[in-house]
């Protein structure tokens, strides 16, 4: 009954890590990491190597094939480029009991730089009894054998050979098939042998050392000793061996580890001295660059042993031995030799720096008021950068933001620029510069123009506009002139005017908060405007009731001095030409007017103000008033005695004759106008009243306190009057043909 295989599993794969120093990256644990290319680095000596494989197990087992290797004496580089990296692990042991197949060792894994890959090696095959398949492998002499690893995978193990007699002692040459006595037989097209696929890379120029084959197995009774094929030394290339030396990782040929070496073979014997000396060796492995085939050696035969077989070193990329065993293989297991786990080497030189092209700053002047885009010219590499250098400059505020220079004022400022170095540069600087900013153009102050008031308005405030005001400059006051143009006096002063006219606005003498006049070629000045229009007057007439041939009075009120022109239907009234306003509440001008004939009059006042430089002249709204007929009422009494006749004569202007019985007016009291409305002891001048009382009908004249009142309405028992502005508190009269009534109270006269 067979033994069950045990396969180990392998362990996960970790980062690896840079364990180099100065200007060589040395990557030799297992795993993927990346690695950035230092500055000024632009090529590189590259040398990676795969894992070997495992040496493979059974009773003629083959030894494990190198790591393939990739090299290159000088691989384009980019300065910072990242470059990912794996390092290969060695092949996994194959411990496992007798079968009646092919055990494989395991194969190496790939070690990469970038897009460049060192495929692992392949493992070693093996095979136990092959006398119990009944069908031999390959025969020599009518012994049995079986193949070792190739270099990288793809295939092709070495041979294993046999010959009677003693062994060879020295390792194979480089890649070459391992040899013993010179009797060479190869199987490699008819055994199942240990694979690994991968391509092989297109720049690959060294390769390692393949692994040696399992001796040819003769049976228990032969004389002759089944010994194991030589596998490669490993890489011999002197550029390849200078930097390994220079790396620490040790020598090639002669030294104390290869790199890239191919496992020796394992072999099977019977109990039986195969000539080595006093001592009874019983396996013979065979040697190479990498792991030894197993061997076992004593001064007895065991009754049954199994002989493992050596590993190939880590960091060597060499592959591990193959295993063998002596009687009884099918009992007890043998474990192979493990591939050593590959690596990766990086050697570099750091370029040289140069100095850049010599640096000039460009720009150098300006305008104040604008910011100035700093330039250069020169220079061979990164981007420029500037800065303010040192003391002298005579503009204010100098600052540099990015590649912009500002300033506060006018004048210089002290630059200076320079330009980044890169992995090929040295940093480069300009000397230092002086910029200057000429002074900004022309600034114009023009005064506003406020909206015109009237004689007596609020003067409004002051103000002005800017052209041409530059940078951060804020002006904090302007002085103003006043001068006449048309309708005034000459006037020239800071304070504004306040008689009519139009004026001119000067602006002048500027204070700057920031800033100064300095900053600028020329400062001018521009003149607003201002009017003050005259003021108009107001104007109101009053008057009372006209009769024909008798005076009445027309009462002009105004708000200002001046005189009035009394006008009847646009015709001057001779008797009332310019009269003088007077009086202390409200100017007035009173005109008495004796109309000559009844009919309507049309009055208007036309104002003429004593100030006329302030106000205008105005005339009056028209007012529309009747002139009455003279009616003389005669009273007769019968003569005595009767009836004697009578003889009636009339001398006066008035054509009608009324012989009547009149009676006499009453006043009972004063009202509001309107229906209804209460008596009342107050009115305010130019207000309706309506006097109240008995036979009012044909009322000619009422008084307020001896002042005419103007008569809007009459019937038997109400006069409504309006209250003249002239009059004072008193009593109020009535007259009709029938007599004339005063009040029994007085009627308060409040103002308007």
């Amino acid at each position: 009954m067979p033994f069950l295989s045990i396969i180990p599993i392998a362990p996960a794969q970790a980062a690896c890590t840079d364990s180099g120093s100065g200007t060589i990256a040395k990557f030799l644990s297992v795993g993927s990491c990346n690695w950035t290319v230092p500055a000024g680095v632009t090529s590189a000596q590259v040398l990676i190597v795969g894992g070997g494989g495992a040496g493979g197990s059974g009773t003629y087992a083959g030894g494990g094939g190198a790591g393939r290797v990739v090299y290159f004496s000088s691989l384009a580089l980019t300065p910072g480029a990242s470059m990912a990296i794996t390092v290969g692990n060695g092949g996994a042991l194959n411990n496992t009991a007798w079968e009646a197949d092919v055990s494989r060792g395991g194969s190496g894994g790939d070690s990469s730089f970038s897009s460049y890959t060192a495929v692992g090696g392949g493992g070693g095959a093996g095979n136990t009894s092959a006398a119990r398949s009944g069908t031999p492998l390959f025969t020599v002499d009518g012994s049995y054998g079986v193949q070792g690893g190739s270099v990288g995978g793809q295939g092709q193990a070495n041979t294993a050979t046999y010959s009677s007699g003693s062994p060879t002692t020295a390792p194979g040459t480089l890649n070459s098939k391992a040899t013993l006595n010179s009797v060479t037989a190869d199987n490699a097209t008819i055994f199942s042998y240990g694979n690994k696929s991968g391509a092989m890379p297109v720049s690959t120029t060294v390769w390692g050392g393949s692994g040696g084959g399992g001796a040819g197995g003769v049976g228990q009774d032969v004389s002759a000793c089944n010994i194991g094929g030589n596998g490669g030394i490993g890489i011999t290339t002197a550029a390849i061996s200078t930097l390994l030396a220079s790396a620490s990782l040790g020598v090639l040929s002669g030294g104390s580890r290869y790199i890239a070496g191919g496992g020796g073979g394992g072999g099977r014997t019977s109990y039986k001295n195969c000539g080595n000396g006093s001592v009874s060796t019983y396996a013979i492995g065979g040697t190479g660059g990498g792991g030894n085939g197993a061997v076992w050696s004593g001064s007895s035969a065991p009754a049954a042993y199994a002989v493992n077989a050596g590993s190939g070193t880590d960091n060597t990329g060499s592959g591990g031995g193959g295993s063998g065993c002596i009687s009884a293989c099918n009992t007890y297991p043998q474990t192979t030799g493990k591939g050593g786990t590959g690596f990766v080497l990086i050697s570099y030189t750091v370029a040289s720096k140069i100095d850049q092209a010599p640096l000039t700053l460009f720009s150098t002047s300006g305008a104040y008021g604008s910011a100035l885009t700093l330039t250069t010219s020169g220079g061979s590499a990164g981007a420029s950068s500037y800065a303010l250098t040192g003391s002298g400059a005579t503009a204010s505020g100098c600052s540099i933001s990015g590649a912009t220079l500002t300033v506060s004022s006018y004048g210089t400022c002290k630059v200076t620029a320079s330009r980044a170095g890169d992995d090929n540069y040295n940093i480069v600087y300009a000397a230092e510069t002086i910029v200057t900013f000429a002074k900004a153009d022309t600034l114009t102050i023009t005064a506003n123009s406020p909206s015109a008031i009237s004689y007596g308005g609020s003067t409004p405030t002051n103000g002005y506009s800017t052209s041409g005001l530059a940078g951060s400059d804020a002006i904090s006051s302007v002085t103003y002139t006043y001068t006449n143009q048309v309708g005034t006096a000459s006037y020239n002063s800071a304070t504004a005017p306040t008689n009519a006219g139009s004026y001119s606005i000067t602006p002048s003498a500027v204070t700057f908060s920031t800033g100064a006049s300095a900053n600028y070629t020329s400062i001018t000045y521009a003149a607003g405007t201002f009017t003050i229009n005259k003021a108009t007057p107001t104007i109101s007439l009053s008057y009372g009731a006209f009769t024909v041939g008798q005076a009445a009075t027309i009462t002009a009120a105004v708000s200002v001095a001046g005189s009035v022109n009394f006008m009847n239907s646009s015709i001057s009234l001779a008797s009332c030409s310019a009269k003088e306003s007077s009086g202390s509440l409200t100017l007035i001008s009173t005109c008495s007017y004796t109309p000559i004939t009844a009919g309507s009059l049309i009055f208007t006042a036309i104002f003429t103000p004593t100030e006329s430089t302030n106000y205008n002249s105005r005339t009056s709204s028209t007012y529309s008033a009747v002139a009455y007929a003279l009616v003389k009422t005669l009273v007769l009494a019968p003569p005595t005695p009767s009836p004697a006749p009578v003889r009636l004569v009339l001398i006066g202007q008035s054509p009608l004759v009324q012989v009547a019985s009149v009676p006499a007016p009453t006043i009972t009291g004063f009202k509001s106008t309107g229906v209804g409305t209460p008596s009342i002891t107050t009115a305010a001048r130019n207000a309706l009243i309506t006097i109240t009382g008995t036979n009012l009908t044909g009322a000619t004249l009422v008084k307020v306190n001896g002042v005419i009142a103007t008569i809007t309405a009459i019937t038997a028992t109400s006069v409504t009057v309006r209250i003249p502005t002239t009059s004072l508190s008193g009593k109020i009269s009535v007259s009709t043909p029938g007599g004339t009534a005063t009040s029994a109270n007085s009627l308060v006269i409040t103002a308007s």
